[in-house]
């Protein structure tokens, strides 16, 4: 038995070490089974991936998508590059499709521009004059002045300066460029000037916006490929609007005792506004055969001046005057000598509301406290005609306010002056 079991051992070990070679074979097999369906499950996922960004010219980076085409060889002398590639300023897939999408006909258009004018044609040397570089991209004062050409229809002064006072802002914080020059860096260097200097956001907002809309009509007039860098700028939380608050009825008295003890142009013109409803430039800009004091009601005729529009065709008017308003009106047609009811703020060209607002308002708030600003009296009106049972239209009508759209609105004339007048003296005695 010993000797049987000696003849064994070698058997047993070189067994134990076929068995060790069979493991060690089949661990790294599997091993190798494992990392090959890892890889494959990889590469659908890849593919899925790929499959599920299937939008032409449009490919990810990091978590940004970006618009990237070739130019065709024909029109590469009209690029720097080969290639048309820049962000679409998106995370969200189905925004870059739409980006996308506008993008390749813009382009598409305008490569058909340029392609017809790479051709021959006949008999060019007959044409009066040749056509300008369709490639040209304007500068920005060209980009404004196309702008104002286009959109100011109502030929506002208001309208140019305040387009001219955002360009211009521009300008002096990154030069007057080709517009596809400026960068975002462009766009938040701006933001941060105009925020640093306690402009409230909102205000910042509009001024922006104004930059934003100028840039926009060229891109889209000339179909060039740009993305306007001064879209979705964030200006952080904007502070609650304080002219939206209605002016109590026994503030509006306070005021209107303090306007005729102080009894000067300013407080006129605060008084005159307390007791009509008027907004703020269409009491600075009237003349003063605007206002009309020998009739049996004496009234104010609210209509457009070269140097001051009104906001909506229902803005023109004639409200009776009473209480503070009349006392206003007397006081001017009695002491002022120019044409202008208020001359110090006004001439042929323009009204210096802003100026003007920016003053009032500081005193107001002296005298009915801080949440209050010229405008509420506006607020105060109609509220005021409200709590009288003033019918809607006529309200409408006293105020200038768009009415509610209705067949009706545009039958008639009105009520006549007696009919306000007398709604307007049960308001101020209510």
């Amino acid at each position: 038995m010993a000797f049987l079991h000696s003849l064994n051992r070698p058997l047993m070990a070189e067994k134990a070490s076929y068995l060790n070679l069979l493991a060690k074979d089949a661990v790294t097999r599997l091993i190798q089974r494992i990392r090959g369906v890892a890889h494959k499950m990889a590469h659908i996922s890849s593919k899925k991936e790929s499959k599920k960004l299937k939008i032409p010219y449009v490919k990810l980076k990091g978590r940004i998508f970006y618009y990237r085409r070739r130019v065709p060889h024909k029109l590469r002398k009209f690029y720097r590059k080969g290639v048309v590639e820049f962000s679409l300023g998106t995370q969200n897939e189905k925004d870059a499709r739409e980006l996308s999408s506008d993008v390749t006909a813009k382009l598409n258009k305008y490569w058909l521009q340029l392609s017809m004018e790479t051709l021959e044609i006949p008999a060019s040397h007959l044409l009066v004059e040749k056509h300008g570089d369709p490639q040209s991209i304007p500068k920005l004062s060209e980009a404004l002045a196309l702008y104002i050409r286009n959109k100011n229809t109502k030929n506002s002064d208001a309208f140019v300066r305040t387009s001219e006072r955002a360009v211009r802002e521009l300008i002096s914080c990154s030069g007057d460029m080709e517009i596809d020059k400026y960068d975002r860096t462009d766009a938040l260097k701006l933001r941060d000037k105009i925020l640093g200097r306690g402009l409230a956001p909102q205000s910042a907002k509009r001024l922006l916006s104004v930059v934003r809309s100028v840039i926009n009509l060229s891109i889209n007039e000339y179909a060039l490929p740009i993305n306007n860098v001064f879209s979705k700028l964030d200006f952080g939380q904007a502070k609650p609007v304080h002219d939206r608050t209605s002016i109590p009825v026994e503030t509006i008295k306070i005021v209107q005792q303090e306007c005729m003890k102080l009894d000067d142009d300013k407080r006129w013109l605060v008084a005159l506004i307390a007791d009509t409803g008027m907004r703020l430039s269409e009491g600075l800009g009237l003349l003063k055969e605007d206002i009309v004091l020998d009739h049996d009601v004496p009234h104010l005729i609210i209509q457009p001046h070269p140097w001051r529009s009104l906001k909506t065709n229902s803005s023109e008017r004639k409200v009776p005057l009473i209480g503070s308003a009349l006392w206003a009106a007397e006081r001017i047609r009695t002491n002022v000598r120019s044409r202008f009811a208020f001359p110090a703020y006004v001439n042929e060209e323009e009204s210096k509301t802003n100026s003007v607002s920016a003053v009032l308002n500081k005193w107001l708030k002296t005298v009915a406290g801080d949440k209050h600003v010229i405008h509420g009296f506006r607020h105060s009106f109609r509220d005021r005609l409200r709590a009288i049972q003033c019918p809607i239209d006529m309200i409408d009508q006293l105020g200038g306010w768009k009415q509610i759209n209705s067949v009706g609105n545009d039958y008639g004339e009105g009520y006549d002056l007696y009919l306000l007048r007398d709604h307007l003296r049960k308001m101020r005695s209510g």
